[in-house]
């Protein structure tokens, strides 16, 4: 009877440590894919405009939890895809040079505005990830 007690004491620690890291390890893996997908939608914004796809510009739009690609300038008529963040992060930090969206330019690829975007985790002291776009378009990432 004791034995079986230790077993099961010994299995639910096990258990409570496995499960702590597998929990921090999806955390992670959230962070890790909303921040690329985060950097992909500004490279794509970038890339249709400099190829001058539908002889627009396009950009992309930030708030808390999502982040959208828009033709010509925003509006929710012009918005051509939303990315919204898992619910783990969120875009912590919009520090740009004019407002909350960054539109490039047709052909050479400037940015209407620079600066950085922050996707972190919620309620979490992990530092967050930083895309840095600079007034020449190009978009700098970890």
């Amino acid at each position: 009877m004791i034995e079986v007690l230790i077993v099961i004491a010994i299995a639910a620690i096990i258990l409570g440590v496995v499960g702590g890291t597998f929990y921090d390890v999806i955390k992670s893996q959230a962070l890790k894919n909303d921040y690329i997908s985060v950097v992909s939608l500004l490279d794509r914004a970038k890339s249709l405009s400099i190829n001058a796809k539908s002889d627009s510009e396009y950009g992309v739009r930030f708030a808390s939890t999502t982040a959208q690609l828009f033709k010509g300038s925003y509006s929710t008529a012009n918005v051509q895809e939303t990315l919204n963040l898992n619910s783990r992060t969120y875009i912590s930090n919009i520090n740009l040079s004019s407002g909350s969206e960054i539109s490039f330019d047709r052909l050479t690829g400037y940015a209407s505005a620079y600066g950085t975007i922050s996707v972190a985790l919620k309620n979490s002291s992990t530092t967050p990830k930083v895309v840095k776009v600079y007034q020449t378009g190009v978009i700098e990432h970890e």
